[in-house]
């Protein structure tokens, strides 16, 4: 059960902080608050009834009693099922917030355009040097390094090949150290990749056949390159093979 003071609050195991000296004015206070919503609940439930087991005594306590009806149809209370708000101010934040989110999503595009077709050039340069930056623009300059696609609206946010549906070349070089793409070049066939693949086997044994001092980082890497070719076991197939 809470107390009628606000004292108790600052109570805790006996024992209390020191009240300022204005502190009956804020006990004061809350007794007429307390006071006055207790006045107001009562007068609530002339209209409604008393809650609880005494409600249904009341019912219809109004039905024969002009004055009761009156104050019944006439009284107003706050509804905790709905909520009242400015429409007005509802309206301003909408209206300034769209705004200013427009205004950040599309005002670098309007001065952009108006830049490009005045006749000042003025911040041109820093201009196209920050598009350049964005991660389309990258993307296209690395494409066009490798020869790939015909591109268009290379000044603008986002740059398009001239040719809708327009396919990248797929990597012609399976190399696992430096993976690389090159337009123009026809795709070779499965076997050109399987001879390849030989070539580079037959270079690595004649390195680690080859008598040279290498250091065991050069080793490792020889070995790791030669298992990750042909795999541990041709290895050491081969190694019986060679010494029986």
């Amino acid at each position: 059960m809470s107390s009628p003071l606000l004292a108790r609050d600052l109570v805790s195991y006996g024992t209390s902080s020191t009240i300022p000296s204005d502190k009956w004015i804020l006990e004061a206070t809350n007794w007429f608050a307390i006071g006055m919503n207790l006045i107001q609940r009562y007068v609530s439930e002339v209209a409604t009834g008393p809650p609880g087991q005494l409600g249904k005594y009341t019912a219809n306590a109004a039905a024969n009693e002009t004055g009761v009806q009156w104050h019944c149809q006439n009284f107003i209370m706050r509804d905790n099922a709905y909520t009242s708000f400015s429409v007005l101010a509802m309206s301003l934040i909408l209206g300034f917030g769209g705004l200013v989110i427009c205004s950040s999503l599309y005002l670098e595009t309007i001065v952009g355009w108006i830049r490009k077709r005045s006749k000042s050039k003025r911040g041109l340069y820093r201009r196209m040097y920050w598009r350049l930056n964005s991660a389309l623009q990258l993307q296209r300059m690395a494409f066009e390094e490798a020869g790939l696609g015909t591109w268009e609206r290379c000044d603008e946010d986002i740059p398009v090949t001239s040719t809708d549906g327009e396919k990248m070349q797929v990597a012609s070089e399976w190399d696992e150290w430096h993976p690389s793409i090159r337009g123009g070049q026809p795709v070779p066939s499965p076997e050109h990749h399987d001879e390849e693949k030989k070539s580079r086997i037959e270079t690595a044994y004649s390195l680690s056949e080859t008598p040279t001092i290498a250091s065991p980082t050069e080793s490792k890497l020889q070995a790791s390159i030669v298992e990750t070719e042909i795999g541990p076991e041709q290895i050491q197939r081969q190694d019986r093979t060679e010494h029986p």
